[in-house]
């Protein structure tokens, strides 16, 4: 009995730890998003990873302050639930956000009796009247029946044929779960010359990316419709294969469709070995269509090579440009990190006005690398400036525990103004106040070490 009670608390202990571990790591992952604000679907995809262990913790996450962070938690619980690419959230105009808002509620004592009735009588059309329904998790369970009796060529073949984005997006669903049974008939209607049979194949497959639909895809790429281009580019980048690399960069340079461009632009940040894109991606930021330079910036940030940087440091100074694509450029840079980044920052830091209002936080990103940076304004700061210490108070206070070892240096200074920023900033980390007292701020940090 003895060793039985043993055994039962050494499960619940590793249980609980490897739950506790699972929630640090989603945690962690979505801190990122602070500093890796673009792309985000990259983030979301090593969570989902995770798998279901991941759900609590996402669910608490669907309370956080940051509206990034709520909404990789929803489109990360929706892909866990659905068994599916989280990429496919992502994508321009995709028409999921039911799915992804709702993914966690669960199926009713009404819904459940229902589907079973219909299991039992094997109706596929009453199976496909409750996908249909408007509930996704009345749709999840109903597809999970279907998958059951083995009619997943039959129902997918019915959803393609419909017009409506989430029936396709359901089409995905049973082309993921069951690729052998559905591919066939996907590919099939990928090579139809009807637009919106067209469509239906490739919602399918941004829904459940395979890689052998890469070549298939990349003929899409010259199709007369509009349409059908950018959803087989965004299709391209959720299977992140770098046979697309070449096909994209000509729709990004050639396309007289600028929702193709701007696809084309978000696709070519999520290919594997991106660095070849980068030439392409800053030309584009002079589009004369702003949605694709604001793609270009985005994918930019992934691709972070030192060209990037540059090209984005001379959009984010441009003065003929507005303030928000000022902006997302700074974003950007700090992004991609590193000595360059700080280098383009550095002029940034001192420009007044509200594109630059992000440089603060974007440097405090940076971590231990702004510190110099900072060290040196506000050895300058004279009591009467106060513009400077508050950014450097914005800074340091986005950076957390790596901006310790200045803000212990500021104690020391002979200015109260500076002095205060250091003090004020340790309270907020350690939830103590030791005043100015250096020693007891070191010895109390010694003692409980900042996460």
């Amino acid at each position: 009995m003895k060793k039985l009670a043993v055994a039962v608390t050494i499960i619940l202990f590793v249980s609980t730890s490897f739950a506790d571990d699972k929630k640090a790591q989603v945690q962690k992952l979505l801190g990122r998003l602070r500093r890796e604000p673009f792309h985000a679907e990259l983030v979301c995809e090593e969570i989902v990873r995770l798998g279901e262990d991941a759900i609590p913790a996402l669910e608490s996450a669907l309370k956080d302050e940051d509206i990034a962070a709520r909404q990789v938690a929803r489109r990360g619980i929706a892909a866990i639930t659905w068994k599916i690419s989280p990429r496919c959230f992502y994508t321009i105009g995709s028409g999921l956000g039911e799915i992804t808002h709702f993914s966690r509620i669960r199926l009713t004592d009404t819904d459940r009796a229902e589907i079973k009735r219909l299991e039992k009588a094997g109706d596929l059309d009453g199976l496909l009247k409750v996908v249909r329904s408007g509930d996704p998790a009345a749709a999840l369970g109903a597809l999970e029946v279907v998958e059951s009796l083995g009619r997943e060529a039959q129902a997918a073949k019915r959803l393609l044929a419909s017009v409506r984005s989430q029936d396709w997006f359901f089409a995905g669903v049973l082309l993921a779960h069951s690729p052998k049974k559905v591919s066939e008939l996907v590919f099939k209607q990928l090579r139809s010359h009807t637009e919106g049979t067209r469509l239906g194949a490739l919602t399918a497959l941004i829904v459940a990316p395979a890689a052998n639909a890469v070549n298939p895809l990349i003929e899409s790429l010259t199709n007369k419709s509009s349409t059908v281009r950018l959803k087989a580019a965004e299709a391209l980048g959720i299977i992140g294969d770098k046979r697309a690399l070449r096909p994209l960069i000509k729709r990004l340079k050639e396309d007289t469709d600028y929702t193709v461009r701007a696809g084309a632009a978000w696709a070519l940040g999520l290919l594997k070995g991106t660095d070849k894109a980068a030439a392409p991606l800053i030309a584009a930021l002079k589009d004369k269509n702003t949605r694709v330079g604001s793609r270009a910036v985005e994918s930019l940030a992934v691709v972070g090579d030192k060209a990037a940087i540059e090209a984005l440091g001379a959009l984010a100074r441009d003065s003929g440009q507005d303030g928000t694509t000022r902006s997302r450029a700074i974003r950007a840079i700090g992004q991609i990190g590193g000595e360059d980044a700080l280098e383009q920052l550095k002029p940034l830091f001192a420009e007044p006005g509200e594109a630059y209002s992000t440089v603060p936080s974007v440097l405090g990103s940076l971590g231990r690398t702004a510190l110099p940076l900072l060290r040196e304004a506000l050895s300058k700061a004279d009591e009467e400036d106060y513009k400077t210490r508050t950014k450097c108070q914005l800074a340091l206070s986005t950076m957390g525990s790596q901006a310790v070892p200045l803000l212990l240096d500021l104690l020391d200074s002979t200015r109260s103004a500076v002095r205060l920023v250091g003090r004020t900033l340790l309270q907020r980390l350690t939830g103590q106040d030791f005043e100015y007292n250096r020693g007891k701020w070191e010895k109390h940090l010694r003692e409980n070490p900042l996460k």
